[in-house]
């Protein structure tokens, strides 16, 4: 039996697993490492490495960030990949870097509908259409995917995320506008990703006057990761308003990028949610805002209606990704 390794290498967390060629949905190992205790890619291949009981020829690695030339720069974090240098350092016989959008793409044959995806809007999908990805997790990634036969597909991963933010309503021209005076251009991952929590917070607060709970007050002052505070007390019995305020403005930002990915592909097979923030909120507040903003594209709404939109609540999906993608399904 041949193993190999995928990683997937996000701004705040790196999850490795090994898989065999024979079945790349299912992990033989798994494990996950905060990034912030290790000074580069190589640190947390190590650790992992040690820790693994086998030994991969192979590695695939799925990395936040731009790929070129078997070389990649995270976006969102101070790491550098080159995959000469990584195979050389450690013994394997290939790597292969490709970006998580693409990893995550390529994850999209072996999900099942049933129990790996939650759907938002049922539309009238086409088989073989082109499919759109939007991520939202630390960064926002964005992507497609298109299946050109029984066994193969493309997928490709993309920045989108870095484009122009683009208000839809009166709110969000403020929120625009006021982020302007901070910082320009202000791209669509600074108001929908991990990153843009704080930023909304920020804007209700600071630009609108809003006061937040005490708890939240408190918890903010003493806590590390703000954007998980903030989000746990927008859908918490105890709902802070500001941060209810926060969550919901923030599906529907979510939800007019995701529609405009749909009309910009004409994704028609289906815009897939990724990422590590959607599938937290499952269960504990409503995703209407996000499916409402997702449809209200003017003369095209009743097109957009028709296409379906799911959320991606399989955890390893871009490991799995990664894995479809070594063993051949890529195509293109």
């Amino acid at each position: 039996m041949t193993v190999f390794m995928v990683g997937d290498i996000g701004g705040s967390k790196s999850e490795f697993a090994i898989f065999s060629s024979d079945d790349p949905a299912t992990p033989l190992d798994f494990r996950r490492y905060a990034n912030s205790g290790f000074n580069s890619a190589e640190e947390v291949m190590e650790k992992y490495l040690s820790q693994c009981s086998h030994s991969p020829q192979t590695a695939c690695l799925a990395v936040a960030g731009v790929v070129e030339a078997e070389r990649a720069q995270m976006t969102n974090l101070d790491w550098h990949f080159d995959a000469c240098a990584l195979a050389a350092r450690f013994s394997f016989a290939k790597v292969v870097l490709i970006n998580d959008m693409t990893a995550l793409a390529s994850s999209l044959p072996l999900l099942d509908r049933n129990h790996q995806l939650m759907t938002l809007n049922s539309g009238s999908g086409k088989q073989g259409a082109v499919c759109g990805l939007v991520a939202p997790g630390t960064g926002l990634g964005e992507g497609l995917f298109v299946r050109l036969g029984q066994n193969s597909f493309f997928a490709l991963g993309s920045e989108g995320g870095h484009g122009g933010f683009s208000p839809a309503d009166k709110e969000q021209l403020e929120l625009l506008q006021w982020l302007q005076q901070k910082v320009s251009p202000v791209s669509w991952e600074m108001v929908a990703s991990g990153r843009g929590i704080p930023a909304l917070f920020a804007y209700y607060t600071q630009h609108c006057g809003m006061a937040p709970s005490g708890r939240i007050t408190r918890e903010l002052a003493g806590g590390d990761d703000q954007t998980r505070i903030i989000i746990d007390g927008g859908v918490t019995g105890d709902r802070c308003p500001v941060c209810a305020r926060v969550v919901e403005l923030f599906l529907a930002i979510v939800g007019s990028e995701a529609g405009n990915l749909a009309l910009k592909l004409n994704a028609t097979g289906g815009i897939y949610l990724g990422g590590g923030i959607l599938p937290r909120l499952v269960g504990r507040t409503s995703f209407a805002p996000l499916v409402t903003a997702f449809g209200a594209k003017g003369k095209m709404t009743e097109l957009v209606a028709r296409i379906p939109l799911y959320l991606i609540l399989e955890k390893k999906a871009v490991l799995m990704g990664g894995a479809n993608f070594v063993t051949g399904g890529q195509r293109g």
